[in-house]
């Protein structure tokens, strides 16, 4: 299972309630990706730590809410190889 970070926590459909909303730089565990096909074709996302059951038409979150988290010290690493 993968993680990943959201990255974005903003404008979400009135049908979803806020318990189960994501956190801006909380940390999720990915259980399935699935493609929307009647929404363009995005991915999204059913995650381990919040389910949308009961939010209907809503089922996966956004795959464009997160990144892949990147731990501390490799972003230290980061910074000393461009400064």
């Amino acid at each position: 299972m993968s993680k990943v970070v959201c990255i974005n926590d903003k404008d979400f459909p009135a049908e979803v309630p806020n318990h189960k909303k994501l956190k801006k730089g909380e940390i999720y565990t990915i259980v399935k990706v699935v493609k929307h096909i009647f929404q363009g074709g995005i991915l999204g996302y059913e995650l381990e730590e919040i389910s949308l059951e009961g939010c209907e038409p809503y089922l996966y979150y956004a795959a464009s809410r997160f990144s892949i988290p990147v731990p501390e010290k490799e972003i230290e690493e980061m910074e000393e190889l461009v400064a």
